[in-house]
């Protein structure tokens, strides 16, 4: 009812992002509960096209972001991996990290990112960016997986890619360490339905 009548305030409103992610899936639960409502209310569409209507808009509100600065944590893994050695890549294997954190193949990513991105943020950002594009991918995918219909899919992997909590995993190198994690975690997903 406060979703409806309001008070619709910046700060406090009715419908926050759990809301919003909670209406989302009510809504993608009525659509895909008939065959004939799928056919009614969404024209077949291909998934590709599908996929690609969802990736343009994030890819639009992520682009600015490339222009960002590293901030302080960034420096620490891309000097570990600047001056790691020719034989990081696997030493990483072996110890944790100089932040205490055993995370080898994250630091690997690191390690050849630095070849052709160097000291220019913008190159460091756009690997990241590339990650979650795929993890935008891999959402979609795996709705797929489950059944869900081209619409359900596409609205579940719009809302991921632009869901508010995915910032900060985004553009802060530190934490290319989640977007991995989910990466891994989302092909296993998809893998072991297909199996």
């Amino acid at each position: 009812i406060r979703a409806i009548y309001g008070p619709f305030v910046l700060v406090h409103s009715p419908l926050n992002a759990g809301g919003i992610a909670a209406l989302a899936i009510i809504l993608s639960a009525i659509l895909a509960s008939g065959e004939y409502k799928e056919k009614i209310l969404h024209p077949p569409v291909p998934a590709g096209l599908a996929l690609c209507c969802v990736l343009a808009p994030i890819a639009l509100v992520f682009a600015p972001t490339l222009s960002f600065p590293l901030l302080s944590d960034d420096w620490t893994h891309i000097f570990t991996v600047t001056h790691g050695g020719d034989g990081y890549p696997v030493h990483v294997f072996l110890v944790s990290g100089s932040d205490h954190f055993f995370r080898p193949v994250t630091m690997v990513t690191y390690y050849f990112d630095q070849f052709w991105a160097g000291l220019i943020p913008w190159r460091w950002h756009l690997a990241s960016f590339v990650l979650h594009l795929a993890n935008t991918a891999l959402v979609f995918m795996l709705a797929r997986r489950l059944g869900f219909s081209v619409f359900s899919s596409s609205a579940a992997a719009l809302l991921f890619g632009l869901q508010g909590t995915r910032p900060e995993a985004v553009l802060w190198l530190a934490a290319r360490f989640d977007v991995l994690a989910l990466f891994f975690a989302l092909l296993t997903l998809i893998f072991w339905l297909k199996f």
